[in-house]
């Protein structure tokens, strides 16, 4: 993946964690993605785009709902910004956690494996090699993705 990518990737991230919803200063169009795994909507995966060809570059994001639509933002601002957008999308679920003891305590093990979170959707989308792309003009988009394996 290449080093802007990864930039958009956690920059989508970092916003979405964090909260912060900047107002991007750029003209947006209204994008709305809806995502399908398998013939049924996904609700709950996490959408962005990613537009390296702004200045500054933009990066869109949203979250599935019960129907499987995402409303994009960029920013504080509701769509995106025009140009040709990387779609990445995700869905994991938490792994179960593992009892630990305290580091003082005698049950103390240093060894105990934790487990990383699965996947609920192919991890094909949650790149920068996903395939799926947006070109965002003036006219507002309603765009579906279903999902294969």
């Amino acid at each position: 993946m290449s080093s802007l990518l990864k930039w958009a990737a956690c920059l989508a991230g970092l916003v979405a964690i964090a909260g912060c919803k900047p107002s991007s200063g750029l003209a947006t169009t209204p994008v709305s993605i809806t995502v399908t795994y398998k013939g049924q909507p996904v609700e709950g995966a996490n959408v962005s785009m990613s537009n390296a060809t702004a200045q500054p570059p933009a990066v869109a994001v949203g979250r599935t709902d019960a129907q499987g639509v995402a409303v994009m933002r960029t920013g504080e601002d509701d769509g995106a910004v025009k140009g040709v957008h990387l779609i990445m999308i995700n869905k994991y679920e938490a792994a179960a956690s593992t009892a630990t003891a305290e580091v003082d305590s005698e049950s103390y093990d240093p060894n105990v494996q934790t487990k990383a979170p699965t996947s609920l959707l192919p991890v094909k989308y949650n790149s920068g090699n996903s395939g799926l792309t947006i070109t965002v003009g003036d006219t507002p988009i309603q765009q579906t993705f279903d999902l294969v394996d």
